[in-house]
């Protein structure tokens, strides 16, 4: 509000605009070059459309005032400066970093992005990545999608990594499968809270990469797609997350069948059906809790698809 009013004095926010307010705050996470720029365009839009803006579009936080150094002129302006000064080993850590969502551990970070302590140490330094309160790494989002874009100009690449991701974060939830169900429940929920945009992340990129042959391969087999399902809808369930698990698994349901429909042979495919079906039963799980009517519908399908296995034996009724 402070900065609005140095652009237009006597600015007022009137109560339907304070959550788009809130929003630019997030947005830039408190940022004060990025609040001072939003602040920039209240003489010419609404709180709301700023919002929306600087969703869509990383160049549109910029100003032309000439008393203003180029580098803060607009965020890319800041960040570029702060790219330039970086080594080429400290750009590529920085650009593969950007492959996480939220928060990820020191481990995560040397596992998938070959990023060393001393490395993280002195990114931090530089105020391109930040500890925690628990102790973990995050990256301004900015920032991320700053090194996103650089990461995408090498797409073979950014498919390394985010295979690497996938894998990394797959195989964790399926060693907490029995976690989940020992003593050790709650402190493993508690990890999950911290790292849960990675680890949807991961699932949805499993799931769009499955293969229907039968056949296992190294990277997301069938047992780690099943162990790794279980663990995450444990999650959502224990921690009341519904909305969050419809939206996730609605979404792995959708591309499994389009996947089905758009290859030949695959309706009725059991090793499609089964991975459909799974799906399904855990989208009817979390629907119970706010959709009853659309859990019964995504349980019976689930019935229906996981009626033979994967090698078409039948079940026991």
């Amino acid at each position: 509000l402070e900065s609005a009013r140095r652009v237009r004095a006597g600015f007022e926010l009137r109560e339907e605009e304070r959550r788009w307010a809130l929003k630019i705050c997030q947005l830039v996470e408190g940022m004060p070059l990025g609040i001072e720029l939003a602040a920039a365009w209240v003489g010419m839009l609404p709180c709301e459309e700023i919002a929306k803006e600087i969703e869509g579009d990383i160049d549109f936080l910029a100003v032309s005032l000439h008393d203003l150094p180029e580098r803060h002129r607009s965020l890319r302006a800041t960040v570029d400066h702060s790219w330039k000064l970086l080594n080429d080993e400290e750009k590529q850590i920085l650009m593969r970093l950007s492959v996480f969502h939220g928060s990820f551990c020191r481990e995560a970070a040397e596992a998938i992005c070959g990023a060393s302590l001393a490395v993280l140490s002195f990114l931090r330094d530089k105020m391109l990545i930040y500890r925690t309160n628990e102790g973990f790494y995050s990256l301004h989002e900015f920032i991320r999608h700053y090194a996103e874009l650089r990461l995408r100009e090498d797409p073979a690449e950014d498919e390394r990594v985010k295979d690497r991701h996938a894998s990394y974060y797959v195989r964790l939830l399926a060693e907490w499968e029995k976690a989940l169900q020992s003593s050790r429940q709650m402190e493993t929920l508690d990890r999950m809270d911290i790292e849960i945009g990675n680890l949807s992340q991961a699932w949805q990129r499993m799931v769009s990469h499955l293969r229907f042959d039968g056949r296992e391969e190294a990277l997301f087999s069938k047992s780690l797609f099943r162990s790794s399902l279980f663990s995450l809808n444990l999650f959502f369930e224990m921690r009341g997350r519904y909305w969050e698990a419809i939206n996730l698994f609605s979404q792995g349901v959708e591309t499994i069948r389009a996947a089905r429909k758009s290859t030949a042979g695959l309706e009725g495919n059991p090793c499609a059906d089964f991975y459909l079906g799974l799906v399904s039963t855990c989208l009817g799980l979390q629907q119970f809790y706010m959709h009853y009517a659309q859990a019964g519908d995504s349980v019976k399908e689930a019935l229906r698809l996981l009626e033979k296995d994967i090698y078409g034996t039948a079940r026991a009724k």
